[in-house]
C-alpha cells in the first residue's frame, strides 16, 4: 500500500495538490469508524487509492483534492455495504434453499428417495 501512496503523492506534488500520504490516515480512521473492521478498512483505503489514481485526470481544481477524494471514498464505502448486504442475501437464499431441500428431498424415478 505504501508504494502506491508514494506514486500518487508524486503525481499530486507535480500538480500542486496536498500530499496524499497526509490524508491517508484520515481515510483509514473513517473506514474503521464506518465498518468496525481494521482489515476491511485497509482494503477500502487501497480501493480508494486505486480509484483516485485511475481518475486523477478528472480532478478539475487541485484545491478541491480532499473533497474529490472524499467523494470517491463515499462511493467505495457504499459499494462495500451494498456488496456485503448482497452476500448476506445470497447466504440467506442458500440456507433457505437447503432447508427446503431437507424438508422435501428430491425423489428418484419410481417415487423412491435417492440415498
Amino acid at each position: 500500500m505504501e508504494d502506491s501512496w508514494r506514486r500518487i503523492e508524486t503525481v499530486t506534488k507535480m500538480r500542486g495538490i496536498p500530499s496524499a500520504s497526509d490524508i491517508q490516515s484520515n481515510f483509514f480512521r473513517f473506514f474503521v469508524n464506518k465498518t468496525g473492521n481494521r482489515e476491511d478498512a485497509k482494503d477500502l483505503v487501497q480501493e480508494t487509492l486505486i480509484e483516485a489514481m485511475v481518475n486523477l485526470s478528472t480532478l478539475q481544481k487541485p484545491e478541491s483534492f480532499r473533497g474529490w477524494l472524499y467523494t470517491i471514498t463515499r462511493g467505495i464505502l457504499a459499494k462495500y455495504f451494498r456488496d456485503r448486504d448482497n452476500v448476506g442475501d445470497l447466504r440467506g437464499c442458500c440456507e433457505n434453499s437447503m432447508a427446503a431441500r431437507e424438508a422435501n428431498p428430491p425423489k428418484a424415478a419410481g417415487g423412491e428417495i435417492p440415498r
